[in-house]
């Protein structure tokens, strides 16, 4: 039952190396949050990932281990309206007051009891910044 889901999963965060591969990435890692739901018909992994794309965000799966992996990269995205609001000429010349935005690399795995889903039918999509992946029992 749904009690037990929690003995089933695990779930685990992995962190990449905290230099960045070139300058336009950021320094470090983050973890964005995700939910998962459970259904007769399988599970939905859902997650927030403010400002990516589809084609930014990587989905893996694993027979072996019933794993699905969402691994990519936050960025702070500057709009054009900061650095006009400021009179500056760019935006590293913007002196920010909160940053409360998590940005870096990501790479969240999460385990299915062996089995119990249909990993060749494993499916993602994304919308407003939301991923959904669906893993069918």
């Amino acid at each position: 039952g749904y009690d037990t889901l929690a003995h089933f999963l695990h779930t685990f965060h992995s962190h990449y190396g905290t230099a960045a591969a070139d300058e336009d990435e950021p320094f470090g890692t983050t973890h964005p949050h995700f939910d998962l739901a459970e259904g007769r018909r399988g599970y939905v992994l859902y997650g927030e990932l403010p400002g990516l794309k589809r084609d930014e965000v990587v989905v893996e799966t694993d027979d072996h281990s019933y794993t699905v992996t969402v691994s990519g990269v936050l960025r702070r995205r500057v709009p054009g309206e900061v650095v006009k609001t400021a009179g500056e000429a760019d935006e590293e010349e913007v002196h920010w007051h909160v940053g409360e935005r998590r940005v870096g690399r990501f790479q969240r795995a999460f385990r299915f009891p062996v089995g119990a889903v249909d990993m060749d039918l494993v499916s993602a999509s994304m919308q407003d910044g939301v991923l959904c992946a669906v893993v069918p029992k």
